[in-house]
């Protein structure tokens, strides 16, 4: 009885006017960087550009993102729902869109060795696909709810892009880049009418291009994604003078909801504020 007195007490005055409506889950977003000083633009003809088009060859490229790197921009296992990378600007207007597929996995490599020609990872998941897609100045978004991808928190992340342009022209999109000192990110191939699927071996060097990988923002769900009472949403809120006993739907029992990665260790600490607008726990 004592718990259930002390959610009556959270009390919300002015929040008896809305109903009970679930709130779905977001995403946050963490951006990883390189080791070398500040991000610039990557010119648009660069072989580690996965936007750049030519002509009628297939590219595929792929881009190693340490663990190490995810975990210091603060990025926590959980499913990723989505990429996106920065536009500056084109090189001229596009007149044909392309076919444009994103894939996600892991791999033991802390880079892609040796020079020269040598295997793709395999085994990656296909996410995000437009057979008919172009990108635009500004942050270019490949979202994939319904194909998300669950990082331990742990593995090196492999990212892979393919581009497939019907024929004719050579497309330049500079886009936001950094350099890595320490190793080798980038292993590309380009075939003159092939497709993503033939292409299961490319190059990789010392040289800069191979060191130089967009700019990636990762989509990811992780944590707490729904509760109730809820300090956002005033739908959500605890009514005055209501038991939220869980006696109907309107009544509800408190609760949180969350998403985390098998054995992940979480922690959780909340407290109970009110009567709104005041913002003082009572528990």
């Amino acid at each position: 009885m004592k718990l259930k007195l002390t959610f009556v007490v959270c009390l919300a005055v002015w929040g008896f006017w809305f109903a009970n409506v679930p709130v779905p889950a977001q995403w946050q977003v963490y951006t990883v960087y390189g080791d070398a000083g500040q991000e610039t633009w990557m010119p648009g003809y660069w072989s580690s550009n996965p936007y750049h088009r030519g002509w009628s060859y297939t590219k595929k490229i792929q881009f190693i993102i340490r663990a190490s790197e995810l975990q210091a921009a603060g990025m926590p296992p959980g499913r990723i729902v989505g990429l996106a990378l920065e536009v500056q600007r084109l090189s001229s207007t596009p007149t044909e869109p392309v076919a444009f597929t994103v894939g996600i996995g892991t791999t033991n490599l802390d880079q892609h060795t040796p020079t020269g020609f040598g295997p793709f990872v395999s085994g990656i998941n296909t996410v995000w696909q437009n057979a008919a897609w172009q990108p635009q100045p500004g942050l270019n978004e490949h979202v994939f709810l319904n194909n998300a991808f669950l990082w331990d928190g742990q593995s090196n992340l492999v990212v892979e892009f393919c581009i497939d342009p019907p024929s004719g022209f050579s497309y330049w999109y500079a886009i936001l880049h950094h350099t890595l000192t320490t190793y080798r990110t980038a292993r590309y191939r380009i075939w003159w009418n092939g497709t993503c699927q033939q292409l299961t071996s490319g190059l990789t060097s010392n040289s800069v291009a191979y060191r130089w990988r967009p700019v990636l923002h990762f989509y990811v769900q992780t944590g707490i994604t729904e509760s109730f009472p809820d300090d956002v949403d005033p739908r959500r809120i605890l009514r005055s003078g209501e038991v939220y006993d869980g006696s109907d739907a309107q009544h509800p029992h408190p609760y949180l909801k969350f998403r985390t990665s098998p054995g992940q260790q979480l922690q959780l600490t909340y407290k109970i504020v009110g009567p709104l607008p005041s913002l003082d726990p009572i528990y």
